[in-house]
C-alpha cells in the first residue's frame, strides 16, 4: 500500500501495479512543487526506510529577470527568481563554461548571476535547474566593445577661442561635461559620427578645464576624466626691443604669465638666416632673450607661442655697426682737389685704426666713377681714373660716418683741350 503526501499535508493519489512476480510499480503525479512524503507498507508493516521524501519541483517555474546586452569589462548581472520552483539546484554557464560566473542570494529565492566578458562578441548563457533547461534557455548576451575617447597625442591644449573636438567610440550617447579652471560649466556638443559620438566645445578663457565622459546610468568610459590645458597666444607681450650694435648682445622680454601652459618658439633672423639666441627665465612665465648680431641690417623676431605668433610678431630690430672716432682719419692728395682727366690719381687714406675705408666718387653727370682700394703698411691707397672733365665729389667714410672734410671736391680738367692763342714772346702766366 502506498499513501503519498504533499507539502501541505493533503494526500496526493498513488497508483499501485504489479509489475512481476513480488515487483510493484507506484505511480503518482504531484500537483505542487516541495517535499512530499511516501509511505509504504506491505500487510501493514512500513517498508524499511518508509516514508520516503520525494522533492518535487518545476523548471518551468523559474523566472529569468533583465538579461541585457554587456559591454567589454564591465559585468553583465541578470536575476533568477526560483521561489515557485521548488527545491533543486540551479547552474549557470556561459559559452560553454569558459567564461566565469558568480551567483549572490538577493533574497530566499532570487539570485543575482553576473559574469564580466573580455571579449566584444556575441555570449551564450545556458540556464539548467536539477540538470533541465530553464525555458528560454540558452540565452544570447551581446557584448559591445567598451566606450572609450579616441584622441591623438596632442590632446592636451587648446587655443582659446578655437573649437576642440574628440571621438568617443561608443553604442550609445555619452553625457559630457566640460568645466573651466572656476568649475564654470562649458557647452559641450555631442553629434553622431560614422565610429561613435563627435565631440565638440570651445574654451573662452586660460586654464585648466576638466572633460569627464559618461555612459547614461554608468561610469566613467575608459580615457575619462581628463584634463585640457587652454592657452592663448593672444596674452604673450613681447617688451623692450631696442636698436643694437653689431658685436654687442641684445635683449628683449617675453611675458607669458597670462597666456596659460605652453611652448615658446623664438627666431632670430637676418636675411634669411637665423641667429642663436639664448632664452633665461625669469620666473613665473616671463624670460629674457638674448642675441648678439654680426651683421648691421634689421633683424626678424619671430615669437610664437604652441604655434600661434604672438600679437606683433615678427618684429623688427634695427642693428648698425658700433659708433667710430674718426678724429684721426685723413685723406691727402692733389687729386682731392684737381686731377687730370682719363689718368690715373691716387690718393692716401690714413688713421682708420683697423678700419676699412669707403670710397664713392661722382661724377657732374650723377655717375658713379670706379675707385680701388689698397691697403699697405696700415696706410690705404685709392686710385680713380676720370672719365670726364668738371667738378667730381669724392667721399670718404668708415661705418656709414665721413671723414674730415669729407666729401671732397675735386676738379677733373683736360689740359690737351686748351688752345693758347695772341700772345707775344714775353712770359704770361694765367691762372684758369
Amino acid at each position: 500500500v502506498t499513501r503519498n503526501t504533499g507539502p501541505s499535508g493533503h494526500s496526493v493519489p498513488a497508483q499501485v501495479l504489479q509489475t512481476a512476480d513480488g515487483v510493484f510499480k507506484a505511480e503518482f503525479v504531484p500537483r505542487v512543487v516541495g517535499e512530499h512524503r511516501v509511505s509504504v507498507t506491505v500487510e501493514g508493516q512500513p517498508t524499511v526506510g518508509s516514508p520516503y521524501s520525494a522533492k518535487v519541483y518545476d523548471v518551468t517555474a523559474i523566472k529569468v529577470k533583465n538579461v541585457n546586452n554587456g559591454t567589454v569589462g564591465k559585468p553583465v548581472v541578470f536575476l533568477v527568481e526560483t521561489s515557485q520552483a521548488g527545491p533543486g539546484n540551479l547552474e549557470v554557464t556561459v559559452n560553454g563554461g569558459r567564461v566565469p560566473t558568480s551567483a549572490q542570494a538577493q533574497g530566499q529565492h532570487t539570485y543575482a548571476i553576473s559574469f564580466t566578458p573580455r571579449e566584444a562578441q556575441n555570449h551564450t548563457v545556458e540556464l539548467r535547474f536539477n540538470g533541465q533547461d530553464v525555458p528560454g534557455s540558452p540565452f544570447t548576451c551581446k557584448v559591445s566593445p567598451a566606450a572609450r575617447i579616441v584622441a591623438n597625442d596632442l590632446m592636451d591644449k587648446v587655443s582659446v577661442g578655437h573649437v576642440f573636438e574628440f571621438l568617443v567610440e561608443s553604442d550609445i550617447s555619452p553625457v559630457v561635461e566640460v568645466l573651466g579652471p572656476a568649475r564654470r560649466a562649458v557647452r559641450a556638443d555631442v553629434v553622431p559620427a560614422p565610429a561613435g559620438y563627435k565631440v565638440k566645445f570651445e574654451p573662452i578663457e586660460v586654464g585648466d578645464h576638466s572633460v569627464e565622459v559618461r555612459l547614461p546610468g554608468s561610469g566613467h568610459v575608459e580615457g575619462s576624466p581628463f584634463l585640457l590645458k587652454a592657452y592663448s597666444a593672444e596674452k604673450v607681450v613681447v617688451t623692450d626691443i631696442r636698436p643694437g650694435v653689431v658685436g654687442k648682445s641684445v635683449s628683449f622680454g617675453i611675458n607669458a604669465s597670462q597666456a596659460g601652459a605652453g611652448n615658446l618658439e623664438i627666431i632670430v633672423a637676418v636675411g634669411g638666416k637665423n641667429v642663436p639666441n639664448f632664452v633665461q627665465s625669469e620666473g613665473n612665465a616671463r624670460f629674457k632673450v638674448n642675441f648678439k648680431p654680426t651683421e648691421a641690417a634689421t633683424h626678424s623676431l619671430s615669437v610664437r607661442f604652441n604655434g600661434y605668433p604672438v600679437p606683433g610678431s615678427p618684429f623688427a630690430c634695427h642693428v648698425t655697426h658700433a659708433p667710430v672716432s674718426l678724429s684721426k682719419a685723413i685723406a691727402s692728395g692733389e687729386c682731392l682737389r684737381q686731377a687730370p682727366v682719363k689718368c690715373e690719381n691716387i690718393f692716401e687714406l690714413e688713421g682708420f685704426d683697423g678700419i676699412d675705408p669707403q670710397v664713392l666718387i661722382t661724377s657732374p653727370s650723377g655717375d658713379t666713377v670706379s675707385c680701388r682700394v689698397t691697403c699697405r703698411d696700415e696706410v690705404h691707397f685709392a686710385s680713380f681714373v676720370p672719365t670726364s672733365v668738371g667738378r667730381h665729389l669724392i667721399s670718404v667714410t668708415a661705418n656709414d660716418q665721413h671723414i674730415n672734410g669729407s666729401p671732397f671736391s675735386c676738379n677733373v680738367f683736360d689740359v690737351s683741350r686748351v688752345a693758347i692763342s695772341g700772345l707775344d714772346h714775353h712770359n704770361t702766366m694765367a691762372s684758369l
